[in-house]
C-alpha cells in the first residue's frame, strides 16, 4: 500500500488499514493484504472514468465491514464510477447491499468483454 488513507477496527476488533495502492484500493491487517479492489482508469479522448473491475476481500474476513468501508473510500476517491458486470453470488449480494446502504450516488453497471 503506498497511500495509507485510515485504520478502521472491523467487527471482530482487529485493527484494518485502507488505502491505495496505484488505482486501487487495498485493506491490510498486520501489513498483509486482505482486500483489494482494481480501478482501470479509462480515457478515450473524450471523457475520462473510472472503472472498477473486480472486488475482493479475503474469505476470513468478509461480513466484518472491511469491504464497505472500501467501497466508501472508492467512492469518496472516484465519485461516480462505473463497475463491470461479473458478479459472483457473494459479489452481487455485497453490489446489492451497496445499493441500498453505502452508495450516494447511482453507479453505472457495464458489461465489458475485457473482463
Amino acid at each position: 500500500m503506498d497511500n495509507p488513507v485510515n485504520t478502521i477496527k472491523d467487527k471482530q476488533g482487529r485493527d484494518i488499514t485502507i488505502g491505495g495502492e496505484g488505482n486501487n484500493i487495498v485493506a491490510e491487517h498486520n501489513n498483509l493484504e486482505i482486500g483489494r479492489f482494481d480501478f482501470d482508469i479509462m480515457d478515450d479522448g473524450f471523457q475520462c472514468f473510472q472503472l472498477l473491475t473486480n472486488c475482493h476481500v479475503n474469505v476470513t474476513y468478509q461480513q466484518n465491514g472491511i469491504g464497505t468501508e472500501m467501497m466508501k473510500l472508492a467512492e469518496e476517491w472516484y465519485d461516480n464510477f462505473c463497475i463491470v458486470d461479473h458478479f459472483s453470488t457473494q459479489g452481487e449480494a455485497f453490489m446489492n447491499h451497496c445499493r441500498k446502504n453505502v452508495f450516494q450516488k447511482s453507479h453505472k453497471i457495464i458489461n465489458d468483454a475485457r473482463y
